[in-house]
């Protein structure tokens, strides 16, 4: 008998017992999830939270219409027609145009993608709620380019917005 390899990290229930923190590094490490063996039988998967919001958006995204399509991208200019001025932009388009979030998952997404966090010294989304109320949009630097980056959102519901534009 042979057996398949996973191609996905693993771990143990004990592992989870002595440090779940760890497993969730791993799975934000490797962006999948971390199957969780007990007594060789896989007993769960573990992903962190970052993860599980972009998961729920991507399920709302695909059940609800926006609310306010008034500032979406015009049909005519899909994706594939839009021009950005970075690298950076096309990415966060991508990432982020078919699917709703949290402001928590957008700060941590890009700041994986090497741009300063706006989240506050406590994890907190005040400083980007007021700056959204303020401009419906969000700026973000890049910490090695100082590439700026203009996020326009769309709210769908009071804590999950949708990506109308990246400039």
């Amino acid at each position: 008998m042979t057996f398949k390899k996973l191609e996905v990290p693993t771990a143990s229930i004990t592992d989870v017992k002595k440090s779940p923190t760890e497993v969730f590094k791993i799975a934000e490490q490797t962006q999948t999830g971390v199957y969780i063996f007990n007594r060789e039988k896989v007993a769960g998967v573990m992903i962190s939270q970052a993860q599980y919001e972009i998961l729920v958006g991507q399920l709302q995204g695909d059940l609800e219409l926006p609310k306010r399509a008034s500032k979406e991208v015009a049909p005519e200019q899909s994706m594939k027609e839009k021009t950005f001025k970075s690298l950076e932009a096309e990415k966060v388009f991508k990432k982020f145009s078919h699917h709703s979030f949290t402001l928590k998952a957008l700060d941590d997404e890009l700041v994986d993608l090497g741009f300063i966090t706006k989240k506050s010294s406590y994890g907190g989304t005040n400083l980007m709620e007021n700056e959204l109320m303020a401009s419906e949009q969000l700026a973000y630097r890049n910490r090695s380019s100082s590439q700026c980056l203009l996020l326009s959102l769309i709210p769908e519901s009071a804590t999950h917005f949708r990506i109308a534009d990246v400039q």
